[in-house]
């Protein structure tokens, strides 16, 4: 029994020593990732005012009638693509049918009244000159061609009022666009004024937004700002386009229009966003690392350092505004420290690397 025990612990030593082998070998056999590095450096602050907004089309229309009539037909869907003058909704409405009718038949017979009035007074002309008429005569024939002509004339007015009654029986659109909302249904009373349909249009989106006094002296038509879409925790750029200068209606607050400048076509008109403008105070100092360097997993936010024995080192920060290419790091960096941009492959904690900036 003495023996056995002896050769199990034995045994047992060896494989231990077998194993511990084969992990040195497998570490010092891992090969160093190669990287490329940034050292911290406190910069001016790149932003001060933040403010939200929500995103609009560049064009947004409610449109509406200029006459009642009960809505016969809705030629479009929520969401459809309509061009230019497309009939999206029509109204029902026999009287203007009837007047439009009556309009004809009064051009007609005006136009008739007119055309013998006019082959009248070709006639007496002739006759005056051959002095087979009286003057007198010649006078009250040129009275009525006039007096045919202004009947005429007014009973075309007539026709075309009409028809652009009939014309506001047709709902169309003003430009290319998009249906976005629909205020009325089939049957139902369309009153003057009344939104029947919401399209919106344009070649961007826009974004109304507000800022306080202490900053908008600040800022002028044509600054860039950052833009964040939410929920989706993009960035973007924007423009400002437009910028109010009084605040009495708006309960101190200056109302500002940015324009953005971006193609992607997921934007969608009520998504929310906020706005960074670009700080006016350069005194004051942060630090600002890129966009690319930073680590997620789940909702933390790090970045990988380069220890004295150089290897990566995770290092959990708390950040703070962001703009399109870099974020600003309000705590777990300090100035000197080197950290990670880009990575040949995955890293983790102790891997060696090897920088080449």
């Amino acid at each position: 029994m003495k023996t056995i025990h002896i050769f199990f612990t034995a045994f047992l030593l060896a494989t231990l020593m077998s194993c511990g082998q084969k992990e040195d070998v497998t570490t010092n056999s891992k090969e160093a990732v190669t990287v490329s590095t940034a050292i911290v450096k406190p910069s001016a602050v790149l932003m001060d005012a933040v403010a939200g907004g929500y995103i609009a089309a560049s064009k947004t229309s409610n449109l509406s009638t200029r006459i009642m009539g009960a809505v016969q037909e809705i030629s479009v869907s929520l969401g459809d693509k309509v061009q230019k003058g497309t009939v999206l909704i029509t109204l029902f409405n026999r009287d203007i049918d009837a007047s439009v009718s009556a309009a004809e038949s009064g051009v007609h017979a005006a136009k008739a009244a007119f055309n013998l009035a006019q082959n009248d007074l070709e006639a007496y002309q002739t006759l005056f000159q051959k002095s087979s008429v009286s003057a007198r005569e010649y006078e009250g024939v040129k009275t009525s061609y006039i007096a045919a002509q202004t009947s005429y004339n007014q009973a075309k007015a007539q026709l075309e009022v009409a028809k652009a009654q009939q014309a506001f029986t047709q709902i169309r659109a003003p430009y290319d666009g998009v249906v976005t909302n629909r205020f009325i249904n089939i049957g139902d009373m369309a009153q003057p004024g009344m939104p029947l349909l919401e399209i919106e249009g344009g070649n961007g989106f826009e974004i109304w937004t507000s800022v306080g006094s202490e900053y908008i002296t600040d800022y002028k038509i044509g600054d860039e700002v950052s833009v964040k879409i939410h929920p989706r925790e993009t960035m973007v750029r924007g423009v400002i386009s437009e910028l109010g200068i009084s605040s009495k209606n708006t309960a101190g607050q200056y109302r500002v229009k940015i324009a953005l400048e971006t193609e992607d076509q997921s934007l969608l008109s009520g998504m929310y966003a906020s706005v960074y403008f670009n700080a006016s105070n350069t005194n004051n100092q942060t630090i600002y690392i890129p966009i690319e360097a930073v680590v997620k997993k789940g909702q933390l936010r790090g970045v990988y350092v380069i220890s004295e024995q150089q290897t990566a080192i995770l290092r959990w920060l708390r950040l703070g505004q962001e703009n399109v290419e870099n974020v600003e790091v309000l705590s777990g960096l300090v100035a000197g420290e080197t950290y990670v941009i880009k990575a040949d492959s995955k890293l983790y904690n102790g891997l060696g690397v090897k920088v080449q900036n």
